[in-house]
């Protein structure tokens, strides 16, 4: 049994409500896996080109010529689409975005996600009557096992004290999640896309940069003090973070992030975005 199914195991005996939805991400994840066996390495980088990169700001695959295999990502997309449609409230939705992706100009589009520090971009679907989130949750995991790829080649290079920005050091994407570590409290990110790990300064927005406490808060239940999501009322965005210490044991951040689905209700309510993901009309 690889790792994450075991984790996954351990949660759903935890989180025995939420046991379809743990399947379910099982799956994806297992899909994720198969491509990333058929995926090669593209990007080498000496420890001292890393650690120069990494003392100036640039993260890892600024620049460098990193080129998604279109097959492969057909081929997954393909694989979570057939997945999905199933659960999906609206099938059909799935139908019109497998239609949509066989008009789009793949290279480009992909070209302009490894280019950009996130996958959520209004203009890609311009108009059209897609379901965004659908939409964006495909792009997304069909995108990990490339990412993932690199930055399991690349994470051992990156001196995590030398990085305390709000972007991934390896391929520069927003955070997903955090939590805050069992052995010391430290706080660390994870990468929504190449699901890198990397720490941060405390009560500052991962997002704008906000570090101004009065417009910097935290949200929670009363039944779950462990998991809080931080927002901030600059950019109005927020994110969610696992205390381990409180939990008293390590977290995976993916499934950490499955399990709080309750607390992106919570300030969806009250109108923070976890990310800039285009709303339909």
């Amino acid at each position: 049994m690889s790792k994450i199914n075991a984790e996954i195991n351990f949660y759903r005996k935890q989180y025995p409500e939420l046991d379809d939805l743990l399947e379910f991400n099982g799956t994806v994840f297992d899909l994720q896996q198969e491509i990333l066996e058929k995926i090669e390495t593209q990007i080498q980088i000496s420890s001292e080109e890393a650690k120069k990169r990494i003392e100036a700001g640039t993260f890892l695959l600024k620049d460098e010529k990193f080129e998604i295999d279109i097959q492969l990502f057909k081929e997954i997309l393909a694989k979570l689409a057939f997945v999905v449609r199933p659960r999906h409230n609206n099938p059909e939705q799935v139908d019109e975005i497998l239609k949509y992706f066989k008009k789009l100009d793949i290279p480009n589009f992909l070209g302009k996600i490894v280019e950009s520090k996130t996958i959520y971009m209004p203009e890609i679907i311009g108009d059209s009557d897609l379901d965004a989130e659908t939409f964006f949750f495909l792009v997304r995991n069909s995108l990990v096992p490339f990412f993932k790829c690199e930055a399991d080649n690349l994470k051992s290079q990156v001196d995590d004290s030398d990085w305390v920005k709000r972007m991934c050091p390896i391929c520069g994407h927003e955070p997903q999640n955090g939590k805050f570590l069992l052995e010391n409290g430290q706080y660390f990110l994870q990468c929504s896309l190449c699901l890198m790990e990397w720490s941060f300064i405390r009560m500052t927005c991962p997002f704008c940069g906000n570090d101004d406490k009065d417009s910097l808060k935290y949200l929670y239940v009363d039944e779950d003090k462990e998991h809080k999501a931080y927002v901030c009322d600059v950019c109005k965005r927020y994110i969610k973070v696992s205390d381990e210490r409180a939990l008293d044991r390590a977290v995976n951040l993916q499934l950490e992030n499955i399990v709080t689905n309750y607390l992106d209700a919570l300030v969806l309510e009250q109108g923070y975005s976890q990310l800039d993901l285009p709303k339909n009309d």
